[in-house]
């Protein structure tokens, strides 16, 4: 019984001296655990509706299908070269949030509600750029010191964004002399000022007939943003 015993000591000796023998490699450089996590499936690189790419670009992709990405999955995976106890944290980043889904699927609507292939009629629907009557281009005020451009909605929050604009700009002094600092400051009745704001109509006066190509340069290059309302 004891000459039993001793051989299997032996052999286990044996078996597990070859054992870290075949994974020295792994062993020496505490990444063992690695072959363990192998077996797991791989992660995903793709989203329900096609591979994932920019917010930007999905914008422009003229697709009706949500894109809900299995973050079940995501989170279940280990980070690599971090030991099996440590969730991936660098890797949930690089997948969009619930809310950033849910804004880009609201901008998506926009754009696909606006453009000329949607069921939804408006005025002005299939004009160009160039078509838009002046009187409307007062609607888009520009700050060049930011590069910045706003198309403002009345009755959606546009007394405030039109006082954020004035301070970017610094197009209004305070009664003690300097600019305004915070929004909030300035009157409301004042933030609907004409003359406070430099918008695409004035570009006329301005630029002459270098207006419109000055205009399509700055919506090109410039940062744009507007607000609508729910349900749009």
């Amino acid at each position: 019984m004891l000459k039993q015993l001793q051989f299997f000591l032996l052999l286990g000796t044996l078996f597990i001296i070859f054992f870290i023998i075949v994974h020295w490699d792994d062993v020496r450089d505490g990444t063992f655990y690695l072959h363990v996590a192998s077996s797991s499936p791989a992660l995903p690189t793709n989203m329900s509706s096609g591979h994932w790419i920019s917010e930007d670009s999905f914008l422009w992709k003229e697709s009706s299908r949500s894109v809900r990405p299995n973050l079940t999955i995501i989170t279940t995976h280990l980070k690599h070269d971090q030991g099996p106890n440590n969730l991936t944290k660098t890797f949930m980043q690089s997948f969009p949030t619930h809310l950033e889904l849910r804004q880009a699927h609201r901008r998506q609507l926009i754009r696909g509600l606006c453009s000329a292939n949607s069921s939804f009629n408006f005025p002005g629907k299939f004009k160009t750029f160039d078509q838009i009557p002046s009187k409307a281009l007062d609607h888009l005020i520009v700050d060049d010191h930011h590069g910045v451009i706003y198309c403002f909605v009345p009755k959606v929050a546009c007394t405030n964004w039109k006082r954020v604009m004035i301070v970017l700009s610094q197009s209004l002094k305070a009664p003690d002399g300097a600019p305004y600092l915070d929004p909030l400051d300035i009157p409301s009745a004042l933030s609907h000022n004409a003359t406070l704001h430099l918008t695409f109509n004035k570009f006329w006066k301005l630029f002459g007939h270098f207006s419109r190509p000055l205009m399509h340069h700055k919506l090109k290059n410039y940062t744009k943003f507007l607000f609508v309302r729910d349900p749009f």
